[in-house]
């Protein structure tokens, strides 16, 4: 078309010289108008309007003031249409506010149309209209809050539309500015944006802070909204979503009481003609199932029956939240078929959710929740009607949900129990196969961007995943035993230690990357684990940055960091776990014998230089050991309890000792050919228990037989037979033994000791300890308070990385409500722990030995968290220490002493002054040893001591 050619060239003419000359040539007008007048019956024609816009505001740049009205009039209605329906281009730069502000109308025309029906397309073309809207805004643009938040709800619906975690981050990044923004009348609508925007991050990553701030923001919207608004009832019902959420974190019922007061407000002050009181009825159900399924009576589950066919009723099926509100509806009748055993209910519950299934979207979030909530009724009708074909229909079900992209990774894993709970019976292989991608997804469950606490408490919700894992796959192909053993063991090694794991693959060797992009690297790493400031050993508390915001940006940009590295030649692997063949040549050293007891089956998968091969304990069962645990433990109290029989306390222990040889260590002995003791003279062969889970409660180097008189039976005893060492996984071993650099110039040691420890009794023997360490150890450093240098957490921190050797003799607690504040006891614990947290960030790369004399330092018994081997012992040893001694309970301050002694002196290199590390596990052993044959009747006075490295 010539009018459009003339236009485009008389823009480009003006655009490439800057003067506004062709846009003033005889005809350039005409042809202006010829064009706006052709586009009259081609609305769809933007670039024509983007053109004519340019040409208008050209000339208006080049008329006097008061004559350029028409043509700035023109430019903005061109360039607002072409704003609304491409976006792409440049705007003129006065113009862009004015723009964006007259886009608006149609933006919110999009987005109440989206809201009603969203589909991919229709949400993505609402986030870019909206995002040019409010990156062309000027910042006091009294309409920049609103565009805030209605970004903010496009970008939260996208999250659910498969957008993911992104999305939702910059949803709470959006709605924190539009609260700011919002100080008036608007205040109660920013807040309770921002809360849902929480309430939905919180649903992707689990960071419990998002959700308690959630509930927080929520009551100060309802605070902040006026008594007539029109609003506060979505404010009420939001509130009761997000109370329904918490409750999964307590027992206690009073968020959800609290959200059915909300949730019944919220219904009774929305009208019957309300097109928002299908959602708020939809909630009030889903808060009166979660507080009474389970409940005796139905009168609750009825009325959750009754709220959710009112909410279905009033919802259009062309509704986005169609799908929704069926599956609620699904759910409360399964619960009430559940409570009253009604098969009319549990008919209609499959039904329902089968409806609703059908109704969602395949990318859609949900979808595996729907799933998850058909699988839930089928099963519930099988339980009652017996068929057969709803158990495998419900099996099909959760294997679906199991394998949507799209849900939270703790979702999917818990779906994949239910559908393995389902098919252990009748088809283990492809139970196996399902609860194998759950271990998969286990670092997913826990990733950097949380606090501690958080990875913590979302591990504890998958406890026991991968045993339950590793004992199907060994029962998988009975035929193929080597390869069931192998993919047993490779599930062990990727369901364990999921915290240590992501300190030792950040930790790998940055030696060859570009210097800016190492530097870059270790910062992110450090501030992820805790650092603060540049210093990173400064004082730390669990989790590192303060708010989730922080956090999600300092993860996301890791992620790009980590993707950079991987790109580099040689780095492919950077910071990815090993294979289970790179693990493989550990077995080089000795064998390694890593430990599984589940309700399946308990096994011993045994390492060795002839590969993996699974050993069947078949007297080794859950509940047994669990009351051997509990029995040894309180056997442990009664030895030094002046009230208690001490020496029955001791002969329980010794019980415990030889049911554990019987039931765990001579069998895998056996298996490995080491039927008996050396020969005189010979040294033991070395071995590595990983033993995992509740057996990690228990001293394996100390197992054995015992005579009429207490006295162990010649080689009759796990100490008899081999040197033993602990890890908590083969990768940890592996780590441990690549970090074994031996450090420059002369040997230095640290000694920490406290005889008197502020608020707890003395320790008479510390000193005798460290009159014999300064003796025996390499250019020592005592840090104990006789000595005026006070042994304070940030002083012991600051010298950790100038010594190879660290001894500490003091007090030591194992927190079992939280493993990573389980501490050492210096002169300011009380304001100053040293804790497993507080150690999390150190990468000593010179560190060589830690030998922690005091209590409870390889103790967890966290139950949810055995699997996880959070103590001080892991936690030096992941800070770089490739030995480290532990205990296992309470010792002996006395007996301590005199084992210290013994052992540096077993490490004394020949013709040295240093010490031999290659032979800290024999030194230990010697050293344990002695005393076990000086009080063989006390195991509690020697068995604690355990060496954990290479």
């Amino acid at each position: 078309m010539e009018s459009l050619e003339v236009i485009m060239s008389c823009v480009r003419e003006a655009a490439g010289t800057g003067s506004v000359e062709p846009v003033f040539r005889p005809g350039a007008l005409t042809h202006a108008r010829r064009l706006a007048a052709h586009l009259e019956t081609r609305p769809d024609h933007g670039p024509a309007r983007y053109l004519l816009g340019w040409f208008h505001w050209y000339r208006a740049q080049g008329l006097p003031e008061g004559q350029d009205e028409q043509d700035l009039d023109l430019a903005r209605d061109f360039l607002v249409h072409h704003f609304v329906v491409d976006g792409s281009g440049e705007l003129p730069g006065p113009l862009a506010a004015t723009v964006a502000l007259m886009a608006v109308p149609s933006a919110l025309a999009h987005h109440r149309r989206t809201l009603l029906a969203p589909d991919g397309l229709s949400v993505d073309v609402a986030v870019r209209l909206w995002t040019r809207i409010v990156e062309a805004q000027e910042p006091d643009d009294s309409l920049r809050a609103l565009c805030l938040m209605s970004l903010s709800t496009m970008l939260q619906i996208r999250a659910r539309l498969g957008g993911g975690i992104e999305d939702v981050d910059e949803a709470v990044r959006l709605s924190r500015e539009a609260v700011t923004l919002s100080p008036g009348p608007h205040a109660a609508a920013a807040l309770s944006t921002l809360a849902t925007a929480l309430r939905d991050r919180y649903g992707f990553a689990r960071a419990i802070g998002d959700l308690d701030e959630a509930v927080a923001t929520g009551r100060r919207a309802i605070e902040a909204a006026r008594p007539d608004e029109e609003d506060l009832p979505g404010y009420l019902s939001n509130l009761c979503t997000m109370l329904i959420i918490r409750h999964g974190h307590t027992p206690d019922v009073a968020d959800l009481d609290d959200a059915i007061r909300l949730g019944r407000r919220a219904v009774a002050l929305t009208r019957d003609d309300n097109p928002d009181l299908a959602a708020r009825l939809s909630n009030l159900s889903l808060a009166l199932q979660n507080r009474f399924a389970g409940t005796a009576g139905s009168a609750g589950l009825d009325e959750a029956v009754e709220a959710g066919r009112r909410s279905v009723a009033a919802t259009p099926e062309s509704h986005r939240e169609w799908a929704t509100r069926l599956s609620v509806l699904g759910t409360a009748l399964r619960h009430r078929c559940e409570a009253d055993g009604a098969l009319a209910d549990g008919d209609e519950a499959v039904r329902v959710s089968a409806r609703a299934l059908r109704a969602t979207a395949e990318n859609d979030a949900a979808r595996a929740t729907n799933h998850q909530n058909l699988g839930l009724a089928l099963l519930a009708r099988y339980q009652r009607s017996g068929d057969l074909d709803d158990a495998f229909r419900a099996a099909d079900s959760f294997a679906a949900a199991v394998a949507a992209p799209t849900a939270p990774p703790l979702h999917r894993i818990r779906f994949a129990g239910s559908a393995a709970g389902l098919l252990a019976l009748i088809d283990p292989s492809r139970a196996a196969d399902i609860l194998e991608q759950a271990v998969r997804l286990l670092p997913e469950v826990a990733p950097r961007r949380l606090v501690r606490a958080d990875q913590q408490d979302a591990l504890v919700a998958v406890a026991g995943l991968a045993g339950d894992a590793a004992a199907l796959a060994l029962d998988a192909t009975p035929d193929q035993p080597d390869r069931c053993a192998q993919r047993a063991l490779s599930l062990l090694e990727s369901g364990r230690t999921i915290l240590i794991g992501q300190l030792l693959d950040g930790r790998g060797s940055l030696h060859g990357l570009p210097p800016a992009l190492a530097a870059r690297f270790t910062a992110l790493r450090e501030a992820l684990e805790g650092s603060r400031g540049t210093d990173p050993l400064s004082a730390l508390l669990p989790g590192g940055p303060g708010t989730n915001d922080d956090r999600a940006g300092l993860a996301r940009d890791m992620a790009a960091t980590l993707a950079e590295i991987r790109a580099q030649h040689g780095f492919a692997s950077f910071g990815l776990p090993p294979g289970l063949d790179e693990l493989l040549p550990e077995a080089a050293h000795g064998p390694v014998v890593t430990l599984n007891v589940a309700e399946r089956r308990s096994d011993a998968l045994l390492l060795t230089t002839d590969g993996v091969a699974a050993l069947p304990l078949p007297g080794l069962d859950r509940a047994t050991l669990t009351a051997r645990i509990e029995a040894f433990h309180a056997a442990l109290k009664g030895t030094t309890d002046p009230d208690q029989d001490r020496p029955a306390a001791q002969a329980v222990l010794t019980g415990t000792l030889e049911w554990l040889w019987e039931t765990v260590a001579e069998p895998v002995l056996d298996a490995l050919g080491y039927r008996g003791a050396p020969q005189d003279g010979a040294a033991p062969p070395r071995m590595w228990w990983a033993p995992g889970g509740l057996l990690s409660l228990l001293p394996l180097h100390a197992a054995g037989r015992y005579d009429e008189r207490g006295r162990v039976l010649r080689g009759q005893s796990v100490m008899d037979r081999v040197v033993s060492s602990y890890t908590p996984t083969i990768r940890a071993l592996r780590h441990a033994r690549e970090h074994r650099i031996a450090p420059a110039g002369r040997q230095s040691s640290l000694i920490v000791a406290l005889p008197e420890t502020p608020g707890l009794p003395g320790l008479a023997h510390v000193p005798a300890e460290v009159a014999t360490l300064t003796s025996a150890l390499p250019d020592p450093l005592v840090l104990t308070r006789s000595a005026g240098t006070l042994p304070t957490r940030d002083r012991v921190l600051k010298e950790l990385p100038r010594h190879a050797i660290a001894h500490f003799a003091c007090h030591g607690a194992h927190d079992p409500a939280d493993p990573s504040r389980s501490r050492l006891l210096l002169h300011d614990h009380e304001q100053f722990p040293l804790t497993v947290a507080a150690l999390a960030p150190i990468d000593l790369r010179q560190a060589r030995l830690a030998y922690l004399s005091a209590c409870e330092t390889a103790l967890n018994t966290a139950t949810g968290l055995l699997d996880e081997a959070i103590h001080l012992a892991s936690a030096f040893q992941a800070a770089g220490y490739s030995h480290v001694v532990g205990t296992l309970w309470a010792i002996d301050d006395e007996t301590s002493a005199e084992m210290a002694g013994d052992f540096y002196a077993g490490m004394r290199a020949p013709g040295s002054q240093g010490l031999d590390f290659t032979t800290a596990a024999q030194a230990l052993h010697g050293a344990v040893r002695t005393q076990r044959d000086r009080f063989p009747r006390m195991p509690s006075l020697w068995a604690a001591h355990l060496h954990v490295g290479p």
